[in-house]
């Protein structure tokens, strides 16, 4: 009587085994790349959304401002801000919106971590920049001109090396 071979041997099976092995590692590697980049998109997309806003706010009170109690922008009102890490709460600063906090705070958890912003006096301009999360020497900066440009440093950045990317003007640094 003979006996027919009904399955696979143990070095077949373990050939498959490292095969399968072989092509989720590298799936995974490339999937990870993709993902940081995501952050970095989420980035840009956020902080281009603010630049919408911005240009909405513009056209209903002439000026970026949140004034809570109702006063019109002029020299001195609302008073500057920044550089310096973006606000968390609600101040007078356009930047202080809540719509845009959260834009805000969407984009620095996606990216690097670090954030800056500006607001000029009488808040006639303002400007934002984002670590991204790919490269930690590189950032996202927009501000109210409709300027969009990336930025980079020669080290990893800092609150003060981040804030150094837009002037207290608030414009992006060319």
């Amino acid at each position: 009587m003979r006996f027919s071979q009904k399955g696979f041997t143990l070095i077949e099976l373990l050939v498959v085994i490292a095969i399968i092995g072989l092509l989720s590692a590298v799936i995974l590697v490339a999937l990870n790349g993709s993902k940081s980049k995501s952050g970095d998109a989420v980035v840009k997309s956020n902080l281009d959304g603010i630049l919408v806003m911005g240009e909405l706010q513009v056209n209903t009170k002439g000026c970026y401002a949140r004034n809570p109690t109702g006063e019109i922008c002029d020299s001195t009102h609302p008073p500057v801000y920044g550089p310096q890490a973006c606000p968390t709460t609600s101040t007078e600063t356009f930047l202080a919106m809540t719509a845009i906090i959260k834009k805000i705070t969407a984009a620095t958890n996606a990216g690097g971590g670090l954030n800056s912003c500006s607001t000029s006096l009488g808040g006639q301009a303002w400007a934002v920049v984002v670590q991204y999360k790919t490269d930690l020497k590189k950032a996202w900066c927009i501000d109210s001109t409709g300027k969009k440009r990336e930025v980079s440093n020669t080290t990893n950045y800092d609150q003060a090396s981040i804030n150094a990317e837009i002037t207290a003007g608030s414009a992006c640094v060319e």
